[in-house]
């Protein structure tokens, strides 16, 4: 037995070919030995491809248990291994299942290896390009879309990619063009959800609710997709409420609990929002209170038109009700790269027990605009100025710089922003009132989300400068924002946040803060 054992296990082609095959048993249980293991084992171009053949048939495995993120793993170490021993179709159908496993960036490149030893290869160039679209390069998507429709303009999924791209990049008249000629033609399961997904960025409620009635799921797959529109529905035109808690505390010994409310309804496309707020504040002399209401609507007349209005009251209670008249106007015009508007509205301070007894109110005019240069770079810059209650003016300037280091899911931003703001005078009335306040930052965003769960990170760090009380301040600034959702079912998200730094401009008070809150949203 002893000898037997030597003769099976002994130096040669035959005994290596028998150690990989015992290796790939055992890597079933154990991924991480077979991966290292076998690739030790395999010593010559032969054993490799027998070594990437046993990788395939655990991949196959892997995806008839709809495992698409290990199969991956395994398809990616069958093709680095011995791509030469699988056909051309073989390897299209390899990188297909490695980018349904996430692995997009392998998925393109091994289909830029086959398109390169065949040029014409249709199928390979299609979901290149259809790859190339999910990772956020739209524009070198659109180049090899548009080189198969220069040979093929009718072909249906050049046509649906190239919509997708449209609507991606904001250019949703041209989507919403090419969704609907796609579905003159025949029904199109992806066409009229691209469709339904444009109605709701253009705000075009009805026609989005009527093409969602006219979905008909084939496979697991769209009824998955049914459940992610659906879901994106509840938040953007579903009559819903929102109802949140949120507790601020500053280095000034300032406390406050506030619980702000919106109901949400639609008359056809028009949006109506009803604000509740109450809030309790109080420091080391006095403890205050104030309710806020408000009406406002939205529409788009136009596709690039925008356009809103609302009217409500702001009381400040301490130790008497005093009602204060609040409004706000705007108008915003957005295009595939650009969105501008400027907001005109008269409001008042209530973050803290000394404003609301101050009963500081403003008049705030904002221009803004946001201008995409690229798919990875964009600015957004806006002018502001306020005239306040107690006879102050100030105006101020920002400025933000973005660049996208990670184009898809989980998305990554890096960003330089600006802040500049100037008042009169100092007032003693209980708001951060600065001469000539600068600022620089570097921040960062980060959001990722699963079909249940959300996730956005923004930290930020830098310096700030200004003059208050005839003293020059300069200091380095640190904080950020944090959040954390649960959507429990299409018609309920859950949502914690966190806030804190300190950063001056980033409440009213200018003092370092901290900011805890819990929100609960209902689609009706």
């Amino acid at each position: 037995m002893f000898n037997l054992g030597r003769r099976i296990l002994a130096p040669g082609k035959n005994g290596t070919l028998i150690v990989l095959n015992l290796i790939f048993l055992a890597g079933f249980c154990s991924p991480f030995l077979l991966q290292a293991e076998m690739i030790l084992a395999a010593q010559d171009k032969e054993e490799k491809e027998q070594l990437a053949q046993l990788y395939k048939q655990r991949g196959d495995h892997l995806v008839s248990r709809d495992n698409y993120k290990e199969a991956a793993q395994a398809y990616i170490m069958a093709l680095s291994l011995a791509r030469d021993s699988f056909s051309l179709e073989e390897r299209i159908e390899l990188a297909t299942y490695i980018s349904w496993g996430g692995k997009l960036k392998a998925a393109a490149e091994e289909l830029q290896f086959v398109l390169a030893q065949q040029p014409a290869n249709l199928k390979a160039r299609l979901h290149l390009a259809r790859i190339l679209s999910w990772m956020g390069r739209y524009e070198e998507a659109l180049n090899e879309v548009n080189r198969i429709l220069s040979l093929h303009p009718q072909n249906q999924e050049a046509l649906l990619i190239k919509a997708n791209l449209r609507r991606w990049r904001g250019e949703l008249e041209k989507a919403k063009s090419l969704y609907q000629s796609l579905l003159e033609e025949e029904e199109n399961f992806e066409a009229r959800l691209g469709l339904i997904y444009t109605y709701l960025y253009l705000g075009q409620r009805k026609p989005a609710i009527n093409h969602f009635k006219l979905l008909k799921p084939q496979n697991a797959y769209e009824e998955k997709e049914i459940e992610r529109l659906a879901i994106a529905m509840a938040r953007e035109i579903d009559h819903s409420f929102d109802a949140q808690a949120f507790y601020y505390t500053d280095e000034d010994e300032n406390e406050s609990y506030f619980y702000p409310l919106n109901f949400t309804f639609w008359l056809s496309n028009w949006r109506f929002d009803f604000n509740f707020q109450h809030r309790e504040a109080r420091d080391r002399r006095r403890q205050v209170s104030s309710e806020d209401f408000f009406l406002k609507t939205y529409f788009r007349p136009r596709h690039f038109l925008g356009l809103g209005a609302g009217a409500g009251f702001l009381q400040f209670s301490n130790g008497r009700a005093k009602d204060f008249l609040t409004w706000n106007l705007k108008a915003d015009i957005v295009t595939s790269s650009t969105k501008a508007g400027f907001n005109l509205s008269r409001q008042g301070f209530t973050e803290t027990a000394q404003l609301i007894r101050n009963e500081i109110r403003f008049v705030n005019f904002n221009l803004y605009l946001s201008q995409k240069i690229t798919d990875r770079f964009s600015f957004w810059t806006d002018f502001t100025q306020r005239n306040y209650s107690d006879n102050n003016y100030s105006h101020g300037f920002q400025l933000a710089l973005i660049y996208r280091l990670h184009l898809y899911q989980p998305s990554f931003n890096l960003g330089y922003r600006n802040r500049y703001l100037n008042f009169k005078c100092q007032t003693y009335s209980g708001y951060f009132d600065p001469d000539v306040y600068l600022s620089h930052q570097i921040f960062t965003t980060f959001y990722t989300e699963s079909s249940r769960f959300f996730l956005y990170f923004e930290p930020y760090a830098g310096y700030q400068s200004y003059r208050r009380y005839e003293q020059k301040i300069t200091n380095w600034i640190g904080g950020g924002t944090f959040s954390f959702g649960w959507i429990i079912s299409r018609n309920f998200l859950l949502e914690i946040r966190a806030e804190g730094g300190n950063f001056s401009l980033a409440t009213a008070t200018g003092w370092r803060y901290c900011l805890l809150g819990l929100r609960l949203f209902i689609s009706l």
